[in-house]
């Protein structure tokens, strides 16, 4: 069931969510509280003043980082070997000095002269296809679907081939901590990670396309998901609470039945 909290900034969301884990703390229930990276110490600290000791038994404070961790310690694919910055680069521009002879309009830009630059650019691009879970099949199928844009068309086509060859070179020796939220859907839809548990998102006004499928996979296991959002209505037209007010409104669509107004 989703249940939305909607309010301003101060308005005593976090605090509702807290007093809900106190709740789920003294009947014995599991819960996470789900916050971005940068707050979850702050969380940790607080659930420490709120909770009994026993209540780090069953509920634990999470990012989407940490909960990929989490739940390949439970069921497999974890990893202590992942790529950084610098690493990811250079494969980067070994895949872009490999393939320049073959590309159409990245051909100029991937010369060795050049790809060490185009690199850390191409990286950042790649990096945010994963985000949005565009994957070099999907930019297949959009290049058979376009017609009359030959540029565009051959620019789609020098990525999908750079995605497929630069994920080929880094996973044969270190892991992408930029695929883990894909991974981790496909074992959470296999496992039933959230049966029986509260979940409670907090601190976010919108979800990239990879934390959305996470989302989406906890709307239909977990027993109750609290997302608290950053805006006073579904209907309000501010243009402050928009990203908030179209999370919402993506948020109810995939709930579907099992959305609490």
């Amino acid at each position: 069931m989703l249940k939305i909290i909607y309010g301003h900034s101060g308005s005593g969301k976090s605090r509702y969510i807290y007093e809900m884990l106190k709740k789920d703390a003294a009947e014995g229930k599991r819960a996470y509280l789900i916050v971005p990276e940068q707050e979850t110490v702050a969380c940790e600290r607080t659930l420490l003043e709120l909770l009994p000791p026993s209540a780090q038994l069953t509920c634990e404070v999470l990012n989407f980082s940490r909960l990929a961790n989490l739940v390949f310690r439970h069921f497999g694919g974890l990893s202590y070997n992942y790529a950084d910055k610098s690493v990811k680069t250079l494969v980067m521009w070994k895949t872009l000095t490999e393939l320049a002879p073959n590309l159409t309009e990245y051909s100029k830009a991937a010369d060795k002269s050049k790809a060490i630059h185009f690199a850390e650019e191409l990286l950042s691009t790649v990096e945010e296809l994963k985000a949005y879970c565009v994957s070099p099949a999907k930019l297949d199928k959009v290049v058979e679907e376009l017609h009359g844009n030959e540029m565009l068309k051959n620019k789609l086509h020098d990525l999908s081939w750079i995605m497929t060859t630069y994920s080929n070179l880094l996973s044969a020796r270190y892991s992408d901590a930029s695929d883990d939220l894909t991974k981790m859907v496909e074992k959470i839809k296999e496992h039933d990670f959230f049966a029986g548990a509260n979940v409670y998102i907090d601190s976010f006004s919108s979800f990239t396309h990879q934390e959305k499928e996470v989302i989406e996979q906890i709307l239909k296991s977990a027993d109750n998901t609290f997302i608290a959002l950053p805006t006073d209505s579904i209907s309000t037209t501010q243009i402050h609470y928009a990203s908030a007010t179209e999370t919402a409104k993506y948020l109810i669509d995939i709930a579907g039945s099992k959305h609490d107004p």
